[in-house]
């Protein structure tokens, strides 16, 4: 994205509410970030969502772009 300098794809999960969604519905400006699994968000409630499932190096990246997010709002 033009905020953070990285490429970052976008989608729209209309099947399931989010703390973005709600607040949306309220009037409010706001965004999730959430990793994705095909049209699902990856490992979110699932029998998976473990902390072995965390990839050290995925966790890196993922940091650092909400870093750089966080200093261009």
């Amino acid at each position: 994205s033009q905020e953070s300098g990285m490429d970052v794809p976008s989608t729209s999960i209309r099947w399931k509410e989010s703390a973005a969604s709600v607040a949306t519905s309220q009037g409010y400006q706001a965004m999730s970030l959430v990793g994705m699994e095909g049209m699902k968000p990856a490992k979110y409630a699932q029998a998976d969502d473990i902390l072995e499932s965390i990839e050290e190096e995925a966790l890196s990246r993922n940091t650092e772009f909400v870093f750089r997010l966080l200093k261009n709002i």
